[in-house]
């Protein structure tokens, strides 16, 4: 005849061998709760979607474990407004990386219009094809043939500027500065 036994974990009640119960066995009514007693684990509900799920202890003690998922924790968080008011204030000079409104000349210069265009060009002259190694796709440079700090009229002409891949790039520009360094040695 079976034992009913109330679990050490969940508090429900189960039912179990006589055999089981006289040695000991059968604290709890399954494996999940046997492991999350185990495992200080405890049963929570999620405050945003309402799901159970299983928080640590340790977890639970310093007032966190409230969501289900990142994504329930999230949703759950700031309005829209709210998530702006704080963008707001935290960029431009409120940021604490904030230099004085400088920005790079390389930087400005990337992220121009003639530099997107100059650039594009180049890709679709060359193919989109390494010009070195003649690999064809993946991640691509734009080079500039005559560096672009020295003939500033050079720029943007696309007869300047060569496609290349990533590796290839860092190996014209590695053999560039060796060059420029066994000619100009300061």
């Amino acid at each position: 005849m079976p034992v009913t036994v109330i679990c050490k974990q969940c508090g429900g009640s189960f039912c179990i061998r006589p055999s089981h119960h006289k040695r000991g066995e059968g604290q709890y009514c399954s494996r999940r709760c046997s492991g999350l007693a185990h495992r200080n684990r405890f049963p929570t509900i999620c405050e945003y979607c309402g799901k159970e799920f299983m928080a640590k202890g340790s977890v639970l003690a310093i007032g966190k474990g409230r969501f289900c998922s990142t994504i329930c924790r999230y949703a759950n968080g700031h309005s829209k407004e709210h998530r702006q008011k704080i963008a707001d204030s935290r960029t431009g000079d409120k940021h604490p990386n904030w230099k004085g409104g400088i920005t790079p000349e390389r930087t400005a210069y990337w992220r121009s219009d003639e530099y997107q265009n100059w650039r594009n060009s180049v890709f679709e002259r060359d193919n989109y094809t390494c010009q070195r190694c003649l690999e064809r796709g993946g991640y691509l440079h734009s080079h500039h043939i005559i560096p672009y700090f020295i003939a500033q009229e050079e720029r943007f002409k696309v007869d300047n500027g060569a496609a290349l891949c990533k590796s290839c790039h860092n190996y014209i520009h590695s053999f560039e500065l060796v060059t420029v360094h066994n000619f100009n040695p300061a």
